[in-house]
């Protein structure tokens, strides 16, 4: 049913000063996690229809660990890998790896996903509330698009994200190909994205889990799997790779 990686938000900024703080407050956190030598945690994702919070439809399990620029994340069947060469997707179901350059324009992990919805900012409102420990930003956009609220929470005695929640359209949660009339009546027009960050460990990482080496070996123009994953079928998604 999901699918977040596709997942992108297109605003912008009603108030200045409100957006120059939502942007220094998300640089700051991004700047957070890149500085880490080693550092793993766990999340959840949960899907509800937008006036119906409580009920969740569906739900999905996964890890992260990450070495400043270099990341591994396996959300359910998927796993992506990226280094400061490729960004390596593997969908295990079907047994397909999707290769493209590291800076590709795909957004794979959830700082990156959530990053983009700074890149445009026109007509967004934005708040930044303290409650206790925890230092919650919000940001509000206008209507009909696709995006109707972002919400960021942040433990400040780790400096890491707990919890973020957007409400999107439904529709831009479904495998394309999957879409149809009846299925998307079935559902509110805005759905409910829920991410828990939780179990954060600092702690080494092991940098072999980041090497393209571990999936495939290149020849020139030429991609071949390891053993390891002699079943999967590659895939270029990068021009000039």
């Amino acid at each position: 049913m999901v699918n977040v990686i596709a997942t992108q938000a297109q605003a912008v900024a009603q108030n200045p000063e409100n957006t120059r703080q939502a942007l220094q407050f998300f640089d700051a956190l991004q700047q957070t996690y890149q500085n880490t030598s080693g550092l793993s945690f766990d999340m959840k994702y949960t899907y509800s229809n937008e006036t119906k919070p409580d009920i969740v439809l569906d739900s999905l399990t996964g890890t992260f660990k990450m070495s400043r620029n270099e990341y591994n994340y396996i959300l359910d069947s998927t796993e992506t890998i990226k280094n400061d060469k490729y960004t390596i997707v593997l969908f295990k179901e079907d047994k397909v790896m999707y290769l493209t350059k590291a800076n590709a324009s795909i957004k794979t992990s959830p700082l990156e996903v959530i990053g983009e919805f700074f890149k445009a900012n026109k007509g967004i409102s934005c708040d930044i509330v303290v409650k206790g420990k925890f230092k919650v930003i919000s940001i509000n956009y206008p209507p009909g698009l696709q995006y109707k609220q972002i919400s960021l929470t942040v433990d400040t005695t780790i400096g890491y994200l707990v919890n973020a929640m957007y409400i999107v359209q439904t529709k831009l949660l479904f495998e394309t190909e999957s879409i149809d009339k009846t299925t998307l009546g079935q559902y509110d027009e805005y759905a409910r994205v829920g991410i828990t960050f939780f179990n954060y460990r600092e702690a080494a990482i092991d940098t072999a889990d980041f090497d393209e080496n571990k999936f495939f070996l290149r020849d020139g123009k030429n991609f071949k799997p390891t053993e390891a994953y002699k079943n999967y079928k590659i895939f270029i998604g990068s021009v000039n790779l």
